[in-house]
């Protein structure tokens, strides 16, 4: 045994037993002495419990609270003095009483989401406790949410690596036959030029036709492959600014068409940036686009705003356009999933990646009828020095 060490003894429930049909034959010594052993009992057990990582609660069998240690207090967003059985609705996922929860008499164990006051997954254990009637519950509240995250990353990896695998055959097998297609319509374009013009005319429409299908065929397996293939940055020193005004300026003459302002609010003080300018400069075209396409023909105005700190540089592009309906933004990111009509549903994919890859983030908020506004952080690569006061 360890030097200086001294086990902690746990009274026995039939020592307690015994000690209290024999209170009325103690004497002031005795009894002051076993009134100290049982509060140094519920000092040992209430140390045990404020020192675990999972949320515990102990009821009655009223569901009354009883006890709440400090994980569970914060899980609540209430001090543990404020909480009352109501508030267990939340863990349970909502207008579920503690009657309702407890009547079938046993174990209970599943797996809630809560969105308030933070978004959590958790793990709810819900045991009763005594030997021969039930004279309380425990409560053990596990905070899943990390877990969750890491699966739900390690599932969008291998569905990423099942697009890139895929890609390779979708590029042999669909791009080989566009190539073929389109080298016979050419041949057959050079036949029709021999042809009377009367009837060479009514056929070269088709022919042109099927050429502009077989060109939009042959873009949307390219912009695929770009989406999913892994390419690493070029980077070389960037100004972001430039680089956004540069592509405002080719797009502008559609912007205009459409009778679209275009806001900026770009800040004096970006640092140069190391990014790769052809990749930044397709996440900036993507994203002006999809908002302009977003406005309706009665017209509006996109937001363009840069910011930096010592640690990061922020980019937003905010529209007045018609928004994402709720049930897309949840798979906003999967492949051929658009609301336009003419949409690939690849361009926020491509965005996506080439974020990511220049060791950035970024997050979409939508009001439907609103607007959307995309936001984009990246790291300095050239941190500011911060010194103290």
């Amino acid at each position: 045994m360890l030097e200086g060490y001294v086990p902690y003894t746990v009274m026995k429930k039939g020592t307690v037993e015994k000690l209290i049909t024999r209170l009325g034959h103690l004497d002031n010594s005795e009894l002051q002495a076993f009134l100290l052993k049982l509060s140094e009992q519920k000092g040992f057990f209430q140390q045990v419990f404020e020192a675990l990582q999972e949320g515990v609660i102990l009821l009655d069998t009223s569901g009354k609270i009883v006890y709440v240690n400090q994980s569970a207090s914060k899980l609540l967003n209430k001090r543990a003095s404020d909480i009352v059985s109501d508030d267990l609705g939340i863990l349970f996922g909502g207008g579920k009483a503690w009657g309702e929860i407890t009547k079938g008499g046993g174990a209970i164990s599943l797996d809630t989401e809560i969105r308030y006051p933070e978004h959590l997954y958790l793990n709810i254990f819900v045991s009763p406790f005594g030997e021969e009637k039930i004279t309380g519950y425990l409560i053990l509240v596990r905070n899943e949410t990390d877990r969750y995250l890491k699966t739900e990353e390690i599932l969008e990896a291998e569905q990423l690596n099942s697009l890139t695998l895929l890609s390779a055959g979708v590029a042999h097998e669909i791009g080989n036959p566009l190539n073929a297609i389109s080298l016979h319509l050419q041949l057959l374009e050079r036949k029709l030029n021999q042809l009377p013009g009367d009837k060479a005319e009514s056929l070269r429409e088709l022919v042109q036709t099927s050429r502009t299908e077989v060109t939009r065929l042959d873009a949307i397996l390219r912009q695929f492959l770009h989406a999913i293939r892994p390419t690493k940055p070029n980077v070389e020193p960037l100004n972001l600014n430039a680089t956004i005004e540069e592509i405002i300026q080719f797009l502008r003459p559609e912007i205009e068409e459409r009778n679209i302002r275009i806001n900026l609010d770009l800040a004096s003080s970006m640092p140069v940036m190391d990014m790769d300018p052809v990749q930044i400069k397709q996440v900036f075209y993507n994203l002006i686009k999809n908002a302009y396409q977003a406005i309706p023909a009665s017209g509006g105005s996109i937001l363009i705003k840069t910011e930096c700190n010592a640690y990061e540089v922020r980019i937003v592009v905010s529209d007045t356009g018609s928004g994402i309906p709720p049930e897309v933004m949840g798979c906003i990111y999967e492949p051929f999933l658009t609301t336009k009509s003419e949409g690939t549903g690849l361009g926020l994919l491509i965005v996506r990646r080439i974020v990511k890859d220049h060791g950035g983030n970024m997050t979409i908020a939508s009001h439907p009828g609103e607007g959307t506004t995309i936001a984009m952080f990246f790291p300095r690569t050239d941190p500011a020095a911060r010194l103290l006061q």
